[in-house]
């Protein structure tokens, strides 16, 4: 922790990033600068020992931009490193004023942003059919998080860092399927605290009276799940042919027997879910 007006410069600097927690405040003066040896009376900065440092921030996960920040400063100058820097530059922190601390969750990175922004791209195209979520929302929260992550590095790095994103978004869907993918992504969002649009199972929850029902509107881990598999029973009772369909929905039944067993056993709920949905990984939704 580096207190109000207080300093931690160079090696000391190096030690707080690599904390676990990283306390800071809008007045702390954390501050870096390359390493640097003593030739001659003069200072003259040291190859060696920047690589090292530059070996020591990679293990810690930290990004090129935050290495160059550290080390980029001649030997009589410092950078300071802000609240606001330190997220742009992928640096949890927690940010202290007086007795209140604002956690990383409050305050993301970039990257959570680039993060966020991609999967409520994902949300609005390619999981749109399946989850059925209101478009509204997620269509806001799409903006907000674009919004925040342009204003901490601005529009040029902002692009550099989510559009690498998609390509991995691509490779999953590739290796996964978009069913599985899109359960994640909304997992992922409201594990964070974040909107999904999502806000109750497929059916309304004012009508719920089984148990299965009544635990289903209990548990939101459940919701998008319900909602995937609502959305491919509709799909397959109203376009495929009638042979197949029949085949689809006599093992749907027994798909809601099983289901229906479990009662109000949230455990039991999640795994009859699972198994199913990943049984039918490799359908997808026309948009």
């Amino acid at each position: 922790m580096v207190p109000a007006d207080k300093e931690c410069f160079s090696a000391c600097g190096l030690i707080w990033v690599s904390g676990v927690r990283r306390y800071m405040s809008d007045t702390s003066l954390i501050g870096f600068h390359a390493a640097y040896r003593e030739e001659n009376g003069e200072y003259r900065e040291s190859g060696v020992a920047n690589a090292e440092i530059g070996s020591y921030l990679t293990h810690l996960g930290l990004r090129i931009e935050a290495i160059r920040y550290f080390t980029i400063a001649g030997p009589n100058d410092f950078l300071l490193l802000t609240p606001d820097k330190a997220r742009a530059l992928g640096i949890e922190t927690y940010q202290v004023d007086g007795a209140n601390i604002t956690t990383p969750s409050a305050a993301p990175t970039v990257e959570i942003y680039a993060d966020r922004f991609v999967s409520y791209s994902l949300l609005q195209s390619r999981c749109a059919p399946f989850l059925q979520p209101d478009l509204t929302a997620v269509k806001r929260a799409h903006e907000a998080a674009f919004a925040e992550g342009n204003k901490l590095v601005g529009s040029d790095k902002w692009i550099e860092l989510w559009t690498p994103l998609l390509d991995q978004v691509k490779s999953g869907l590739n290796k996964k399927g978009a069913l599985l993918i899109c359960i994640e992504t909304e997992a992922s969002l409201r594990g964070q605290g974040q909107e999904t649009g999502i806000y109750g199972p497929s059916f309304s929850c004012a009508a719920a009276r089984t148990p299965t029902e009544l635990s289903l509107c209990r548990q939101p881990e459940l919701w998008a799940k319900d909602r995937a598999m609502n959305s491919i029973y509709m799909w397959v009772r109203n376009n495929v042919e009638k042979s197949v369909r029949k085949r689809l929905l006599e093992v749907q039944r027994s798909w809601l027997k099983d289901r229906n067993d479990c009662g109000g056993d949230a455990r039991c709920l999640n795994a009859v879910y699972d198994q199913r949905l990943n049984e039918l990984r490799a359908i997808d939704l026309p948009s």
